[in-house]
């Protein structure tokens, strides 16, 4: 939901406080736009079509009171950094004050309204919350920039994994080769073919790429692997590749082409890890892993 600029809200169930509030900011506040609501379920379904900038509220309304008006605009997400003023032409005491101000309430103004008193609580109010916005968008700018890094490690990732991989399977395709010639030949020839194809299969190490691998991930996503065995203590090896596999978002014939598997296999392990981390049958293991254990393991 977008913040409508420049738009004050006024909730108040008396007409004559409301022309009042209107006309104090029209006066102070040119260039602004003023939108009235006489109770707060009208105010709450305007609020939801268009966020206004800021929201001065009565306390005493019926239906739906300011303060519970003012408890449903900051439980929602769009709408809680909205500021928002409380009036009331009641004495309220001091814990009802704390509470308003618990909930979330910007400032507090007794009625009959001093209009300069007003008008340095507005002004107030629409600094914090253009300061607050600025904040947001700035961290949603480093929160979109810190993703787009991440993707760009988990890419090179990939192509680091695959690349081993095909190193890998060119070897054992040579070795294959190498055994077939070898075939051919009798004595001396075929112990040479021989040996040179045994040197070469030697080469093809299975954890020695899966360390490589491993150093390479850990450079981009530190204490995973930590971070994983301390949620589930009975992870094997296997378990905590194809973790990391899923930490990159490989599709399943990814998954399967690494592990010397069919896809069909690859399914099937993905479904027996989700149900050794005893995971809920709604719950994605690819979502658990990519941010639901780690973004709350990490936040801690």
């Amino acid at each position: 939901m977008k913040i409508n600029s420049n738009t004050i809200l006024l909730v108040d169930d008396d007409p004559d406080s409301l022309f009042t509030l209107a006309a104090y900011l029209e006066e102070e506040f040119e260039g602004y736009r003023l939108i009235t609501a006489n109770n707060g379920r009208s105010a709450l379904d305007i609020i939801q079509q268009s966020a206004p900038e800021l929201i001065i509220t009565d306390w005493q309304m019926p239906e739906i009171s300011g303060l519970e008006l003012l408890r449903k605009i900051k439980a929602i997400h769009p709408t809680r950094y909205i500021p928002t003023l409380i009036i009331s032409g009641i004495y309220l005491l001091p814990e009802d004050l704390k509470m308003a101000l618990n909930l979330g309430a910007s400032d507090y103004l007794r009625k009959p309204i001093n209009k300069v008193e007003l008008w340095a609580r507005v002004q107030t109010a629409l600094e914090i919350g253009s300061t607050m916005r600025g904040l947001i968008q700035h961290q949603a700018k480093i929160a979109q920039l810190a993703l787009e890094k991440e993707e760009q490690k988990n890419r090179e990732i990939t192509t680091k994994a695959i690349e081993i991989h095909k190193k890998d399977r060119i070897l054992i395709d040579i070795t294959d080769q190498l055994n077939e010639v070898a075939n051919a030949y009798t004595g001396v020839e075929k112990k040479k073919i021989s040996s040179i194809a045994r040197s070469i299969a030697g080469s093809v190490n299975d954890e020695q790429s899966w360390e490589g691998f491993r150093i390479h991930f850990e450079q981009v996503h530190p204490r995973f692997f930590e971070l994983i065995q301390k949620r589930h203590p009975n992870m094997s090896q296997d378990d905590l590749k194809l973790c990391a596999f899923l930490k990159i978002q490989l599709s399943n014939q990814q998954i399967a082409d690494l592990l010397h598997i069919s896809q069909e296999s690859a399914r099937t392990q993905k479904y027996r890890l989700k149900k050794k981390m005893q995971l809920p049958k709604e719950t994605s293991i690819q979502s658990y892993i990519n941010e639901t254990m780690i973004a709350g393991e990490i936040s801690n």
